[in-house]
């Protein structure tokens, strides 16, 4: 009797937790349809305010607004933008495309909706004829990624005689209409870890408007890519590999646009700042000119969001061996100004020998060694891989340092 008491009392809360879970969740849904229908007629409020307003102050509007009803909260965003009659949305076709509709968007958002879809209302409103002034232009811009596709979402700032902003759609474009003609529109837009080919990633460029027509600009814009380069050279004298300061180094892409980006290297190994992720690869070469570029540069191609790594890059050896007659010097000065006038000191160990001999490439270097009382000045060209070895008596040598 006792176990049947007890199965007959958990059936009984089995079937009680059934109906109170059922009735929760009928609550729950009750809840939701009513935010829905007030963000609905929320929505349609907004529709009916846009479309009250005058058609000066409409264009390229966007607002955002709160309301409060039954103790919930909703966000209101509203949007004018312009659409083209042959595509119905912003154009950013080459030859440009008229500004012909105004598409007004209205989305209301809210807790209360427990996760489901913001509600959203659109419609086009048409201008009459002679709405605007003939000194009033439309702007389309679009940005596309490294392989020229659009790049949806992507928010952009105009400022100047009119302030206006726009999320790229679908296509990548935001066209704004009925500007006032000027010449120094702002135009600026960013996102973190994001690049144009320059490296980049707060863009301001300035734009220009002109009265009854529609410029098309298109940009260049991506997520970021990092590449690390490691310089090497051989010593002549014993042949062993060994790292290698060029001082400074280049990454060069033909684009378009055309990039040539030199840096500054601390040591034998380049660690870029963000790059923009070309399809195709980046040159990778020492110095800071195009003087320096061997025949055949290493390459390496920068994937958006990664961190690439070239081939060790091998500088030619400028082996010098200093020396007074018979006996090596060591702690002499070797001063070396390379073809785009890099000027790198370094310093004789006790064979007379440089521990790293490696140079960029290039000719008509000019060479000065010095012990400290006397000094030997050279040109020398520095083009042969793995390199070449240059024995410098100082004994005879006109008396002073190098300059």
């Amino acid at each position: 009797m006792l176990v049947e008491v007890l199965v007959s009392a958990a059936l009984m809360l089995i079937l009680a937790f059934g109906v109170l879970g059922a009735l929760d969740h009928a609550d729950a849904r009750g809840a939701e349809q009513k935010a829905k229908a007030i963000a609905g007629n929320l929505a349609q409020a907004e529709q009916e305010r846009l479309r009250a307003l005058p058609l000066q102050e409409l264009s390229n509007h966007h607002g955002t607004s709160v309301e409060v009803v039954d103790g919930a909260t909703f966000t209101i965003e509203s949007r004018a933008e312009w659409v083209t009659d042959a595509t119905g949305e912003a154009n950013c076709a080459t030859g440009g495309a008229s500004a012909d509709y105004l598409r007004i968007t209205s989305t209301v958002e809210s807790a209360s909706l427990r996760g489901r879809r913001p509600v959203t209302l659109d419609s086009i409103i048409a201008p009459p004829a002679r709405s605007f002034s003939p000194a009033e232009g439309s702007l389309s811009v679009q940005i596309t990624d490294r392989n020229g596709d659009p790049v949806p979402g992507q928010t952009l700032a105009l400022t100047g005689d009119h302030n206006v902003s726009g999320v790229t759609n679908a296509s990548g474009c935001v066209l704004w209409g009925y500007l006032p003609a000027a010449n120094d529109y702002a135009l600026s837009y960013s996102s973190a870890g994001w690049v144009d080919p320059t490296g980049t990633s707060a863009i301001s460029t300035t734009q220009s408007v002109a009265g009854e027509q529609t410029r098309n600009v298109v940009f260049a814009y991506d997520r970021g890519g990092a590449l690390r380069a490691d310089f090497v050279t051989t010593r002549m004298s014993d042949g062993v590999q060994v790292p290698s300061d060029p001082a400074f180094a280049t990454i060069e892409h033909p684009g378009p646009p055309a990039t040539l980006l030199p840096y500054a290297v601390e040591g034998s190994r380049l660690d870029t700042p963000l790059l923009f992720p070309f399809a195709s690869p980046y040159s990778v070469y020492a110095d800071n000119c195009t003087q320096a570029r061997p025949s055949t540069p290493a390459v390496a191609t920068v994937l958006p969001g990664q961190n690439t790594v070239t081939t060790p890059i091998l500088l030619p050896a400028l082996d010098l061996e200093v020396f007074d007659g018979a006996s090596p010097i060591g702690g002499a000065s070797v001063s070396v100004v390379t073809s785009c006038g890099t000027s790198i000191t370094r310093t004789t160990n006790a064979d007379g020998r440089l521990t790293d001999p490696g140079y960029p490439g290039g000719t008509d270097f000019s060479v000065c060694v010095s012990d400290g009382a006397v000094h030997r000045e050279l040109t020398l060209s520095n083009t042969t891989l793995p390199g070449q070895e240059v024995a410098v008596d100082l004994a005879d040598a006109p008396a002073g340092v190098c300059p």
